[in-house]
């Protein structure tokens, strides 16, 4: 349907676009999605494993060293004290669970090629730890860092600048005034 004969109410509806503003995560707050995110990647393996009973397929179950990966998550929070901006937000840390994991899958099978364990004749299970966030974190990193570079400005500056956004400002700043 060309533009022009659109009908106004339904294009009005499909251009109403709402910005929501979300402050930045607290150390508690942080260490708590992490937690989530292990437990949902338990899941998934417990899922995984259920599919596969009856099968003549096996797949190693994740190790997923919950103690390392919280003390990580608590200690590149406390390592960004005066760089908030590069903490990780609850998307970020999702993601980064998806990422970790493959890694933890990839150094499975390069380091086992034969994917046995010579003296039980297991499967050799990937082990998820503190490691693989670090690697991803050094990744994201560095693509911040190049982004900086090649467009010469921070986001949290450039969006400051535009005034699109005020990464300084708390929920507290924003208590609505009330016309007493």
């Amino acid at each position: 349907m060309p533009e022009e004969s659109r009908d106004p109410i339904e294009t009005d509806c499909f251009l109403l676009r709402t910005d929501l503003y979300y402050e930045p995560l607290s150390r508690q707050q942080t260490v708590e999605i992490f937690r989530v995110n292990i437990k949902r990647l338990r899941g998934i393996e417990d899922e995984k494993q259920r599919q596969l009973e009856g099968t003549e397929l096996e797949q190693p179950r994740l190790r997923i060293m919950a103690k390392s990966i919280i003390e990580y998550a608590q200690s590149y929070y406390d390592e960004h004290e005066n760089t908030p901006h590069l903490r990780w937000k609850g998307r970020q840390i999702r993601n980064t669970f998806q990422i970790a994991s493959s890694f933890a899958y990839y150094n499975m099978n390069k380091a086992s090629l034969d994917k046995t364990n010579p003296e039980s004749g297991q499967l050799v299970s990937p082990v998820l730890d503190e490691r693989h966030f670090e690697k991803v974190a050094v990744a994201i990193e560095q693509f911040g860092n190049y982004m900086d570079y090649t467009k010469a400005i921070a986001d949290a500056d450039q969006a400051r600048i535009e005034t699109i956004r005020a990464d300084h400002m708390r929920n507290e700043d924003l208590a609505p005034r009330r016309h007493d």
